[in-house]
C-alpha cells in the first residue's frame, strides 16, 4: 500500500543528499572554472599529468572585449586556458566598474611544445581589429584597444617584427594601431567574466554577433583557417571583393 509520508520522507532525505554532493563536488573538482580563475594558483590547477611543467608559459593580449578575445584563445589547441583581466593602467586593483585606464586583457596559458610566442601573436591579429586606435567593434575607450604586453625582450622582438610584417604587406587597408607595452601588470576580472561565452551563451552570442566582430574579421581574411598559425605572413592573399561578398552573404543568411 502507497505510504505517502513515507515517500516523503524518502524525497526529502534523498534531494538533501544530491544538493551537499553537488555543493561538496564544486568546492572540491580541480576542474571547476569558476575556482580555478580565482586561485592565485590557478596555473597548477589546470596542467594535465602528461605535460611538462616547463613547457606550461604565459602571454597577455588586449583586443577588445575580453569575452570575446578568452573565447578564441581558449579554442586554439594547445592553448591550456584564457583569463579575464585587466592591463596598461596605472590604477591599483581596478574593477569592471572602474577600469578606465587599464584595457580589457587575457592571460593566455599555453604549451610551448605546441604553439610559439609567434604563433600567439599572430593568432591575436587574426582575431581582432588591430587598426582601430579608439576602441573595438562598437565598443569605444581605450579600455578596448588593442595591445601586446611582452614580458621579454625576445618576446617584444617577436611582437614587433610580427607587426610590421603585417603593417607594410597589405593585409589590412589602414595602418595598425595595435600598441606594443613591456611589463604591464595582470589584474584578474571579476569571477563573472570568466568563461563567459560558456556561462551566459545565448547573451554572447547576440552580443558579439551586434559587435560585428566576425564579419569585419572575415571581410579581411575570408575563410583562410590555414593562415592562422603560420610562421610568415608573405604568401597570404587577401580574398577577392566578390568571395568577401558571396562569404559575408552566408554569415547573414546564417543568422536568419
Amino acid at each position: 500500500m502507497f505510504n505517502k509520508k513515507k515517500y516523503i520522507i524518502l524525497f526529502s532525505t534523498s534531494a538533501a543528499l544530491l544538493v551537499i554532493f553537488l555543493i561538496v563536488n564544486n568546492f572540491t573538482n580541480p576542474m571547476n572554472t569558476s575556482k580555478n580563475k580565482q586561485d592565485n594558483n590557478y596555473p597548477e590547477n589546470i596542467l594535465m599529468k602528461d605535460i611538462n611543467p616547463d613547457s606550461i608559459k604565459k602571454a597577455y593580449f588586449s583586443g577588445g572585449s575580453f569575452w570575446c578575445v578568452e573565447k578564441d584563445f581558449e579554442k586554439l589547441e594547445g592553448v591550456q586556458e584564457a583569463i579575464s583581466g585587466y592591463m596598461g593602467g596605472e590604477q591599483q586593483n581596478p574593477t569592471y566598474e572602474n577600469h578606465a585606464d587599464h584595457r580589457e586583457s587575457v592571460e593566455v596559458i599555453y604549451n610551448s611544445e605546441i604553439l610559439s610566442y609567434e604563433n600567439l601573436v599572430q593568432y591575436l591579429f587574426r582575431h581582432i581589429d588591430p587598426t582601430d586606435p579608439d576602441g573595438s567593434f562598437h565598443d569605444r575607450g581605450n579600455a578596448y584597444t588593442s595591445a601586446i604586453y611582452p614580458m621579454t625582450d625576445l618576446e617584444e622582438k617577436i611582437a614587433k617584427t610580427v607587426l610590421a610584417e603585417l603593417d607594410t604587406n597589405g593585409t589590412f587597408p589602414i595602418p595598425i594601431a595595435t600598441k606594443i607595452e613591456r611589463d604591464a601588470k595582470f589584474w584578474i576580472a571579476e569571477d563573472y567574466h570568466q568563461d563567459y561565452y560558456k556561462k551566459n551563451p545565448i547573451r554572447y552570442n547576440g552580443y558579439r554577433f551586434a559587435s560585428g566582430r566576425d564579419k569585419y574579421i572575415k571581410s579581411i581574411w575570408g575563410d583562410r583557417e590555414d593562415f592562422e598559425l603560420s610562421t610568415s605572413w608573405e604568401n597570404f592573399q587577401k580574398p577577392s571583393d566578390s568571395e568577401l561578398k558571396n562569404q559575408l552573404s552566408e554569415i547573414a543568411l546564417s543568422t536568419i
